[in-house]
């Protein structure tokens, strides 16, 4: 498949997310191509922002669908993702699986 520009390839979008330039209130379009569900575009708003200091973070909502978003707390130091909230559901580093497995 022949792509018209710079293509981000993949499920990592956090990172992709957290390399961009955010700030307060900007809009983003990014194109993607997924092995399974071939190109499209991500929308992005950075919403509000969360924290203080070491731990300021931006707040995006991003997803292809506008009815479907979920919301991105990325790190305003180094862009990592801090957690991701989708609907009922919500990721964020840490926690103890010790009693796992």
């Amino acid at each position: 498949m022949a792509l018209t520009g710079p293509t981000w390839d993949g499920n990592l979008w956090g990172p992709m997310f957290g390399a961009l330039p955010l700030a307060s209130g900007q809009s983003y379009t990014v194109p993607f191509y997924q092995y399974d569900k071939g190109s499209g575009s991500f929308t992005l708003t950075v919403t509000g922002e969360e924290g203080a200091g070491d731990a300021a973070s931006w707040t995006v909502d991003a997803g292809t669908d506008p009815a479907r978003h979920s919301t991105y707390v990325l790190s305003k130091t180094d862009g990592r993702t801090l957690a991701v909230r989708a609907g009922p559901f919500v990721t964020s580093p840490g926690g103890d699986c010790t009693g796992l497995g």
